[in-house]
């Protein structure tokens, strides 16, 4: 029939077009999980390596926030 259900993290659902689905957000419980990123400090991080970090790092301080129910 077309129908279903999905619990899925708002991060997951970033810039997709999605016309057809509604998002409705879970209050409660805090539902909430942690992303990391790791490298060794004694690893040689090529130029490609260090940009994305430091996009990566600059996405989940800044920009993250801007689509995630306040």
């Amino acid at each position: 029939m077309g129908m279903g259900v999905s619990f899925t993290p708002q991060l997951s659902l970033l810039r997709q077009s999605m016309p057809k689905t509604v998002q409705i957000p879970i209050t409660y419980p805090n539902c909430k999980r942690t992303i990391g990123i790791a490298w060794k400090k004694t690893h040689y991080l090529s130029q490609a390596a260090i940009d994305f970090r430091e996009f990566i790092s600059g996405f989940f301080k800044h920009e993250v926030s801007k689509y995630f129910y306040l």
